[in-house]
C-alpha cells in the first residue's frame, strides 16, 4: 500500500487521508474532516433554524409588497439593508419567490453545484472530466456501456479509492454501486463471479463447463420422477 499523507481531525481524533478534508480558498487543508464538518453544520442549522425571523420586542404592522396583506413584523425575514430591518415581502411570499427562482434556474444550479462538488471532492475541473470520458470513448471503464445508468444524474460517476483518495476512472452508476457494495474487495468480487459461474449455467449432469447452456435458453423439460396414479402400487 502506497504511503499517503494523512491528518488528524480535531473533532473525531482520527487520522485520515487529506482527501477526507475540505480545503480553504488558498488550498490550505481544514482541521476538521468532511464527515465531522457536515455533522457540525447540521447541528448549527438545527439551533439556528429560525435565525432569520424577527425576534425583537418591537412588533409593528407592515404591508407585504407581493400579496398586499398587512401582517406583524414577526412574519417577515430580517433585512438589515431596510430601514425597518425586515424584508418588503412576508415569509410565504418570499418562499414562493425563492421556489419560482429555483425552478426557473434549476438546471443551471444543479450543474453549478455538480462542478463545485467535483472540484472540491476530486480536484477535477469540467475539462478534466470531459477528458476522462473522451479517453474512455464515452463508455464505462468496466462494462463498456454508454448509458450512465442513472435517470436522475444522467452522467458517469467518478470512481476513486476510498483508502488513498486517488481518482481511478469514470463508471456507470451500476458498476460504481457494485464496487461500493463489495467494499472495493477484489477477492469478494472474484468469489461472486465464481458463484455466478457455478449457479448460472447447467451443463451435462449439472456440471458447469464449456458446453453449459445459459439460463434463459429453452431446454428440454424434465418432469422428474413420475407420480403414480391413484390406485397404482408403488
Amino acid at each position: 500500500m502506497e504511503n499517503v499523507e494523512e491528518k488528524v481531525c480535531i473533532r473525531c481524533n482520527k487520522s485520515k487521508p487529506l482527501s477526507y478534508f475540505n480545503k480553504y480558498q488558498h488550498d490550505a487543508v481544514r482541521n476538521i474532516c468532511k464527515k465531522c464538518q457536515r455533522a457540525k453544520g447540521k447541528v448549527w442549522e438545527k439551533k439556528n433554524k429560525d435565525r432569520n425571523l424577527r425576534e425583537d420586542i418591537s412588533i409593528f404592522l407592515k404591508t407585504c409588497s407581493a400579496c398586499g396583506e398587512t401582517k406583524p413584523s414577526t412574519e417577515y425575514y430580517r433585512d438589515t439593508a431596510k430601514k425597518d430591518g425586515i424584508c418588503s415581502t412576508c415569509v410565504p411570499c418570499a418562499q414562493q419567490r425563492a421556489l419560482k427562482h429555483y425552478q426557473e434556474n434549476r438546471e443551471h444550479k444543479l450543474e453549478l453545484g455538480y462542478r463545485q462538488y467535483v472540484k472540491r471532492t476530486y480536484g477535477l475541473s469540467p475539462d478534466d472530466v470531459a477528458a476522462l470520458i473522451k479517453k474512455q470513448n464515452g463508455k464505462c471503464a468496466i462494462c463498456g456501456t454508454e448509458d450512465s445508468g442513472s435517470a436522475r444524474a444522467k452522467r458517469f460517476v467518478i470512481d476513486h479509492c476510498h483508502k488513498t483518495g486517488k481518482n481511478r476512472a469514470m463508471l456507470c452508476f451500476t458498476c460504481n454501486s457494485a464496487l461500493g457494495l463489495a467494499k472495493d474487495s477484489s477477492e469478494l468480487l472474484r468469489k461472486m463471479a465464481d458463484y455466478l459461474d457455478k449457479h448460472n449455467y447447467q451443463g451435462p449432469k449439472g456440471q458447469a463447463g464449456p458446453t453449459a447452456v445459459p439460463i434463459g435458453v429453452p431446454q428440454a423439460f424434465d418432469p422428474g420422477p413420475s407420480t403414480p396414479e391413484v390406485g397404482q402400487k408403488l
